[in-house]
């Protein structure tokens, strides 16, 4: 089942973001999504593309070994598809928001939502997602890059007791841009692209070495993590194990993939 969505509004709240408000006259399942990292996919309609993130690979993968839907990748022409945060639920507006990340080489989402006007329309999927801040933790690390930000603000507008957060973000904007929901214990904004660094490493990462140097606290320790796929799988996943985090406390995930370096 697809959802049909009209603009409502489109602007640049920020450096980093193309914020589109959306609304739609059978939009209740989007509206009624609980999940702190709920997200939808979006159709572009004549937009072809090399390949997908690897959210979408990831979502294909399931799929296939469900044995259900047929792929929306991108591939042979059809239709391509991206999938993005329900960054805002207002059911009595009756509105989601998206926030777009800008990129430097366009990309289906950002091209398309830096166009989209009022009365612009598109087509969702029903909401996915099923992570929400757990109980009891003493403390609670979210890690985001810019892509990740839209996830780490719902998951610190949903938790119970922001003040156990502690905020590691790899972005140019500066903490007032973060537009956090919550008053939280601590922020740490670092910035790659100070070291250039748009390509994929296989030894270290700026959200890392902030992860490392941040004092581990006592107690039970959780994890929610969003950002470029090595950064998050390979080295913050690997930070948690080796911390012996539970299994159960890492909510670790990769958004998308920066290219392999030279």
């Amino acid at each position: 089942m697809h959802v049909d969505l009209e603009v409502v509004s489109a602007e640049n709240p920020n450096p980093a973001f193309r914020r589109v408000v959306f609304t739609g006259e059978h939009i209740e399942p989007l509206l009624r999504a609980k999940a702190a990292d709920a997200y939808v996919k979006l159709l572009f309609p004549g937009v072809t593309v090399r390949g997908d993130s690897a959210r979408e690979k990831k979502d294909h993968k399931v799929k296939k070994a469900k044995k259900s839907e047929k792929s929306t990748s991108s591939h042979h022409g059809k239709p391509c598809t991206r999938s993005y945060t329900l960054a805002q639920i207002d059911p009595e507006a009756r509105t989601v928001t998206v926030d777009f990340t800008r990129h430097d080489g366009g990309g289906a989402g950002y091209t398309w939502a830096a166009a989209a006007r009022p009365g612009d329309t598109i087509t969702s999927s029903l909401p996915r997602g099923s992570y929400s801040p757990g109980k009891g933790a003493d403390a609670f690390f979210v890690v985001a890059d810019t892509p990740g930000l839209p996830a780490a603000r719902r998951v610190i507008a949903a938790a119970k007791k922001p003040e156990r957060i502690r905020v590691i973000v790899d972005t140019t904007l500066s903490e007032e841009q973060l537009e956090l929901p919550k008053k939280v214990h601590s922020v740490t904004i670092v910035d790659s692209s100070e070291k250039g660094s748009n390509t994929r490493s296989t030894e270290s990462s700026s959200l890392l070495d902030a992860l490392e140097a941040a004092k581990w606290p006592k107690g039970t320790v959780e994890i929610f993590a969003r950002g470029e796929k090595t950064v998050t799988k390979r080295h913050i996943g690997r930070l948690a194990r080796e911390r012996g985090l539970d299994r159960s406390r890492a909510s670790i995930s990769g958004y998308w993939s920066a290219p392999r370096s030279s």
